[in-house]
């Protein structure tokens, strides 16, 4: 019996020895992994999109999509002493959530210290079926992107924007050629419906982004802009097409269109750039001591816009003849 309890301690010992043994271990191993943390710092890589390129987008009945993309990824390894390996890197696209494109694979790679990559993988999708919600936006949506695809040929387009009053059914945009002829052929197209209104295109008095704050061209550069860039009104936000096919947009269009698609446009109201201008001037005025009263701006609400067309062109008209007067007085000299 004494014998059997002297075996038992001895098993006793052993396992506590055993235990002791694994936790101290255990702990040798977490605290070299603290101190390696505390030294290398490790840090994840980040990824950026620095650019896509649309070849193909075509949305058909009954709810399917096919597109085709490049988009160009940026990874950024930021740790000093710890290299990356990417094991496994896929690419895709998303609408609202959706997987619309299949996945794209990126080869295994090693990123050293400090290092950045680049890849630009094609991510494209054949006869992709798309939730129902989503295909209705998908083919309605009047982006800049549809806008500029309306006038390719015309000539090359290098600019488009799209700007308006969210709580408007309709907005205006400014597009520039590389050339005016591009400019010129692109009036043609005025009267061309897109949605339920009829567009209306004009020459453009001012260029997508005017270097002075009067938004009035004075250089021969921001004369020959002008030239070359058109202004569009009654833009419809909804694109309503009846038929087999609802959108068609082919061709290479740079990413900021694609980018734009997602970002709220600001008013550009008439009245307050105008008010911003006469504000502007005799503020220049004050300080050279040639003007010496107060001044203090009110807008009256004529017509969305300016020259939007809306809600009659007679308001549009007055609006823009208005804001054209007092210009003009400021370039004479008098502040109107």
């Amino acid at each position: 019996m004494s014998e059997c309890e002297h075996h038992k301690g001895k098993k006793r010992k052993i396992f506590r020895q055993v235990f002791w043994c694994i936790v101290v271990f255990l702990f040798l191993v977490l605290l070299t992994i603290l101190l390696i943390w505390a030294i290398l710092r490790p840090t994840k890589p980040t990824f950026t999109l620095q650019d896509v390129t649309v070849y193909a987008f075509n949305a058909t009945i009954p709810n399917f999509l096919t597109s085709n993309f490049q988009v160009t990824l940026i990874s950024r390894n930021p740790n000093d002493r710890i290299g990356v390996y990417y094991d496994r890197l896929e690419t895709f696209v998303t609408y609202r959530s959706q997987q619309v494109t299949y996945r794209t694979s990126i080869p295994p790679s090693y990123q050293g210290h400090k290092e950045e990559d680049v890849w630009s993988p094609f991510v494209y999708g054949t006869n992709v079926p798309v939730a129902p919600f989503n295909f209705v936006g998908l083919s309605q949506d009047v982006t800049e992107e549809q806008l500029a695809t309306l006038f390719l040929n015309c000539g090359q387009v290098v600019d488009c924007r799209v700007c308006g009053d969210p709580n408007s059914i309709l907005r205006f945009a400014f597009i520039e050629f590389t050339d005016e002829e591009g400019a010129r052929a692109a009036l043609n197209l005025s009267g061309t419906m897109l949605g339920y209104y009829p567009l209306r295109v004009l020459p453009s008095k001012t260029a997508i982004a005017p270097v002075n704050p009067t938004f009035l061209p004075r250089s021969e550069d921001e004369r020959e802009m002008c030239s070359r860039t058109i202004y569009c009104t009654n833009i419809d936000k909804k694109h309503r097409v009846e038929g087999k096919k609802l959108v068609n947009t082919k061709g290479m269009l740079r990413a900021a269109s694609m980018v734009s698609i997602w970002l709220k446009v600001g008013k550009i109201e008439a009245e307050k750039m105008l008010i911003q201008m006469v504000e502007t001037e005799l503020e220049k005025r004050k300080q050279h001591g040639t003007y010496k009263g107060g001044f203090g701006g009110q807008s009256h609400f004529f017509g969305y816009e300016g020259r939007c067309g809306l809600p009659t062109n007679f308001d549009s008209i007055y609006c823009y003849a208005l804001g054209y007067g007092a210009a003009a007085f400021l370039q004479s000299g008098k502040t109107g």
